[in-house]
């Protein structure tokens, strides 16, 4: 059986989700508490582009996935939880 610590735990951003990610901005402080967690955070490139943001400026603990790595994380995650 697999304990909780095995655990791997991708959270992904998307829509209005990844604002805030900007090296250039103020870091929501939410968004820092979360980047301070044992997990991997990842943001969608067309979402941060969308919003007139460069990936190229995004936090460094957050890296940027296009749309198909985001079909890969849900094709191969046992369980997903999604909210907005």
């Amino acid at each position: 059986m697999q304990s909780e610590l095995d655990v791997e735990v991708n959270v992904v951003l998307i829509h209005d989700g990844v604002i805030g990610t900007s090296k250039k901005a103020e870091t929501p402080e939410s968004l820092r508490k979360l980047l301070n967690l044992p997990i991997n955070v990842f943001a969608i490139i067309p979402d941060i582009k969308a919003r007139g943001m460069d990936p190229n400026n995004i936090l460094e603990e957050i890296k940027g996935i296009e749309y198909g790595k985001l079909v890969d994380f849900l094709v191969d995650t046992h369980k997903i939880v999604s909210w907005m």
